[in-house]
Parts: structure tokens; sequence; C-alpha cells
């Protein structure tokens, strides 16, 4: 009998009232370069307030979780298996420069723009709070949100 794979944490952010997370070096709507990997990818750090001690604990409890299925299915994670959340207070640059986020916890969240047999990934969705004829929420271009914006997060830890 095969392991069964392990599963996608789902966490949503910003979902409670008074209490959006945001968007920061946001690429949803087309891949940029990571000049890390050289791949092609759709990232958006996302930004959340320290007050918001549930959106942090969320968090924190998906990354756990996808942290022991690992463990589970591939043994003790090495380098590769790092951890998206950063305390914005004690952010650096690659030379090691405070480039602080103050009072913020800050995520990473990205995913490949291609699959490994060249085909192209569908981009990550944005959605507005407004619905369409079937109930739907609307998917909102790239002209209606932006870095810096103020919203909500759906992000699946893998």
């Amino acid at each position: 009998m095969a392991a069964e794979k392990p599963q996608a944490t789902t966490v949503i952010l910003g979902k409670e009232k008074g209490k959006p997370v945001r968007f920061s070096h946001l690429h949803v709507f087309k891949p940029h370069l990571n000049s890390e990997s050289g791949k092609e990818e759709y990232s958006v750090q996302v930004w959340i307030p320290k007050e918001n001690t549930a959106d942090y604990a969320a968090v924190t409890a998906a990354y756990e979780e996808q942290k022991a299925q690992y463990i589970k299915h591939e043994g003790k994670p090495g380098p590769e298996f790092h951890n998206p959340i950063k305390d914005g207070d004690k952010i650096t640059d690659k030379k090691g420069n405070p480039k602080p986020v103050p009072g913020m916890w800050v995520v990473g969240a990205k995913t490949a723009a291609y699959e490994q047999d060249g085909t192209l990934v569908d981009p990550p969705q944005v959605v507005g709070t407004e619905r369409d004829e079937k109930g739907a929420l609307k998917l909102l271009s790239s002209s209606q949100v932006k870095s810096g914006d103020w919203g909500r997060a759906s992000i699946n830890f893998k």
C-alpha cells in the first residue's frame, strides 16, 4: 500500500472584522523571475499586524501541521523546508542589513508559474467582496489591487 501524500493546509487571513492583512511585493497577476531560484513564480508577502494574534496563531499552526506531515512522510526536514513566517522587526536583506517591517509578522507565499513539463500554472485568484449573478465572488484585475493594499488572503501550505 502506497503512503498517503501530505494534504495542503489552508489558512484564511484577515477575515476577522477590522483586522485585515497587508499585501507587499505583490506578483499574483503575472509571474516574475525569482532572482534566487532563477524560476518564474507568483508570489506575495502577507503582513500580519502583531496585534492580530488570531491570524498569527492560524498561520503558525498551518506551518507546524505541514512540518509534521513532512516529517511523517519524508523524515527530518532539510534546508529546503523553511519557515515562511518572519518577525518583521528582525528582517534583514541578503547582506544582513536591517530591513524591518515594524509591528508585523511577514509571511512569504509563492507558487511556481510553470509545471515541470513546462505548462503554465493558473495564476492565483484575486477576488473582491462583490458577487456575480451566480453568487461567486468577482475576480479583481491588476488595476484594482496593488502592493500596499489591505485585505484578506487564503494561503495553502504544502
